[in-house]
């Protein structure tokens, strides 16, 4: 049976392992960011692994050990000494919030670190988070534990009363 398996990878080699999996007909999924990088004489959007140093695989045990034949592969992520596994589902809530963070709106006017969260509009609507920290006056990440792996987000702040 396949599942989702989360891989650990060389640091900054994500996007190359990406290919190479393709390439070895090993499906996988690597969560991107885009991110704007300002340097003194251009901007420049640049797109980041959302998990550094990890991506996706979907494989069976037959198969497991083909991902080794790529240099840049450390090991699987373990848990309970046997290789952590994630639901289509759960994979499936990832590529969701993956696509959804813009569209975040946050209900609490007096926010602070450590503040409890409710989403109330978009894709991840109904969800509560955590307030981890202020990423300037427009944004802020959160702790959502409720989401696999209890991934940080980055989302746009509109207090409403």
């Amino acid at each position: 049976m396949n599942c989702w398996k989360v891989l650990c990878v060389q640091s900054k080699f994500e996007f190359k392992v990406e290919q190479q999996l393709a390439q070895l007909g090993i499906e996988s999924y690597l969560p991107k960011i885009n991110l704007i990088r300002q340097w003194s004489d251009r901007k420049k959007v640049l797109s980041t692994p959302t998990f550094p140093g990890n991506l996706f695989v979907h494989t069976d045990e037959k198969h497991r050990n083909d991902v080794f034949y790529i240099k840049a592969v450390k090991q699987y992520v373990q848990y309970e000494n046997r290789d952590a596994t994630l639901a289509d589902e759960e994979v499936e809530k990832i590529r969701i919030a993956m696509c959804s963070i813009t569209e975040t709106v946050v209900n609490n006017s007096f926010l602070r670190k450590g503040s409890k969260v409710k989403i109330i509009d978009g894709l991840l609507t109904g969800y509560h988070g955590e307030l981890v920290n202020f990423l300037g006056k427009q944004k802020l990440a959160l702790y959502i534990k409720e989401l696999p792996i209890g991934i940080y987000i980055e989302i746009p702040i509109r207090l409403c009363s």
